[in-house]
């Protein structure tokens, strides 16, 4: 069994897949993993991710796709949001 993550580069960002499932994302500054519970295989996957990662954080699924949209993808804060399915409160 491969428990490798499949990297995907894009300039100077990474994303990490087990099969079709994003479970991480690397800026040249922080890596940021899923802290989603996974399957066996996909959970071997995020090892191998989270071992290699030095600046690391872990994050919820809907949050990782937020990084994902604002940082790689530059769609603005709202439109991101929205993409990445999570509703965000205002804090008084």
């Amino acid at each position: 069994m491969n428990k490798k993550a499949v990297c995907v580069v894009i300039g100077d960002f990474k994303l990490y897949f087990s099969y079709n499932t994003l479970i991480g994302f690397e800026t040249p500054t922080d890596q940021y993993l899923t802290e989603k519970e996974h399957s066996f295989t996909t959970s071997g996957h995020k090892r191998s991710v989270w071992d290699s990662f030095k600046n690391r954080h872990t994050v919820d699924q809907k949050v990782l796709e937020l990084i994902v949209n604002t940082e790689l993808l530059k769609q603005p804060f709202k439109e991101a949001r929205s993409n990445a399915n999570l509703r965000c409160e205002r804090v008084h």
